[in-house]
């Protein structure tokens, strides 16, 4: 099972993810974290071979946007497309709709080529996306040292470019998002349990279902 967690920088995507892993860990069920990130020119090209887009022509500056829609194409393949994946959850950070939100942002000026590479990808199973307002954001990104660079370079008005990025990746994509607040300390609790209750009682349908 693919579970996809969304959100802006400073949502508290990290923290989320890592308490809803070790709520499903202690119910007896296996996890992995993944976060995903670009590693090889190579698949980029063998990708866009495998989907008939001549790649030095077609991709340019959107370089890096394919190629980590690439990367997601193989993993679709290699992992989450494999029997054994039934029976294991991945919780997976900068998936289809940080992907696509994160090209927008940059000014990618082909985002029809990037919905035709993403449509070899798994869709998650469950999505998520953690509703923060900007300044919110901001507030935490900042108080963090060892992360968030761009944020600390572009300021606030990243933040809220990449908010509105994301409300358009949302209609891009061929699968339902659950929208969940974790403005507060207090909403962690409320955001983490709902996301464990749907993904248990997505797992035992999915169980049920085979059966």
């Amino acid at each position: 099972m693919l579970v996809e967690v969304s959100g802006i920088d400073g949502s508290g995507k990290s923290s989320v993810l890592q308490a809803v892993k070790g709520r499903l860990i202690r119910a007896g069920m296996k996890v992995s974290y993944r976060n995903f990130k670009s590693r090889s020119w190579l698949h980029l090209y063998n990708v866009a071979e495998a989907t008939g887009v001549d790649f030095w022509d077609f991709a340019g500056v959107d370089a890096p946007h394919f190629l980590a829609a690439s990367d997601l194409f193989f993993e679709h393949s290699v992992i989450f497309g494999s029997a054994a994946s039934r029976q294991h959850i991945f919780l997976v950070d900068r998936y289809l709709l940080s992907l696509i939100s994160e090209a927008i942002l940059t000014g990618m000026t082909k985002l029809e080529g990037l919905e035709i590479l993403i449509d070899f990808c798994h869709s998650p199973d469950l999505s998520f996306h953690l509703n923060v307002t900007p300044n919110v954001a901001f507030s935490r990104a900042m108080a963090r040292t060892s992360s968030d660079l761009r944020v600390h370079q572009e300021g606030l008005k990243r933040l809220q470019n990449q908010h509105d990025a994301y409300l358009q990746a949302v209609d891009m994509v061929n699968y339902d998002c659950v929208h969940i607040s974790n403005e507060g300390q207090d909403e962690l609790e409320n955001c983490t349990c709902r996301i464990v209750q749907d993904i248990i009682a997505r797992f035992e349908d999915q169980d049920s279902d085979v059966s």
